[in-house]
């Protein structure tokens, strides 16, 4: 039992490390590779959100693009961060060192290196608000992961009743 509970935390960090990965690999585009992978996205849930998108004036298109492409790219950040918080969280839990504090400090802790990192990418820049997007995002996903656990915890207590 305890051989087949170290595997499955050995999983779950895992996953933490290839998301830390897949955020690292983001981060390591430079501004025009950053641009396209944004825009496409921003181009994709435009098409969502306004029927006929492909069909407005070039004019109007663009003027869409550029309002909603900082939203986007801002809640990119938020949802990554959300993400790996969870993922940590999930480890934490699995590896019994779960403290709420811990899955926010080690999000936060790799926004930190991750600003550093675009630093030096070129046409990228260091950015102390998407370190605190990034922050609020992890805030937020330990929070989702706290609930989510207290809910099974309810619902197990409840059966067992």
């Amino acid at each position: 039992m305890r051989n087949r509970r170290s595997r499955i935390t050995g999983i779950a960090w895992l996953a933490v490390a290839a998301w830390m990965v897949v955020i690292f690999l983001f981060s390591a585009q430079n501004d025009t590779q950053s641009g396209d992978t944004s825009g496409m996205v921003v181009r994709w849930f435009l098409s969502l959100l306004y029927r006929g998108f492909e069909d407005f004036s070039p004019e109007r298109q663009q003027a869409l693009l550029e309002a909603w492409h900082l939203v986007i790219r801002k809640g990119a950040h938020f949802t990554e961060y959300a993400v790996l918080a969870v993922l940590v969280a999930n480890a934490l839990r699995l590896w019994g060192k779960l403290r709420w504090y811990w899955p926010v400090v080690i999000s936060a802790a790799y926004a930190v290196t991750d600003e550093i990192h675009q630093y030096f990418v070129p046409g990228r820049a260091c950015r102390l608000l998407d370190v605190t997007i990034d922050t609020c995002g992890a805030i937020f996903g330990t929070a989702v992961f706290a609930l989510g656990l207290f809910l099974l915890n309810k619902r197990h207590r409840k059966t067992a009743q």
